[in-house]
């Protein structure tokens, strides 16, 4: 079998506020959209990229439940073209910080308003 990742859901508590910040602070944009009775899906990528990459998919259920993160999530990665800059370009931009590329060489991680861990690679 040849499998190429697809996307990566995420459940969120606020779908409006994820799409802006996903949208504002990673530069991704919507590319597909899914409305049911009980839920939203929302799929988002870079502008330039979906025919053989990954999509994020942010899902929002209608119940207004609330989520804990459990502990066998881990996180999602981004790639960049430079992590110091993409991570204080981020934080000047009022991102919450998690772990600053100066304790750890070549990358970085953020969170989003989730608390979903987003690493900078």
């Amino acid at each position: 079998m040849d499998a190429t990742l697809d996307h990566v859901m995420m459940r969120v508590e606020d779908l409006e506020e994820s799409l802006d910040w996903y949208t504002t602070h990673l530069g991704y944009e919507e590319k597909g959209r899914w409305e049911a009775d009980t839920f939203t899906n929302v799929f988002l990528g870079p502008e330039d990229v979906h025919d053989d990459g990954a999509l994020l998919e942010l899902t929002y259920n209608h119940d207004g439940r609330s989520y804990t993160m459990g502990d066998g999530w881990g996180h999602i990665a981004v790639r960049v073209a430079d992590v110091h800059d993409a991570y204080y370009e981020l934080m000047d931009e009022g991102v919450e910080d998690y772990r600053r590329p100066e304790d750890n060489p070549g990358y970085a991680f953020v969170t989003d308003p989730d608390g979903h861990e987003i690493e900078i690679v």
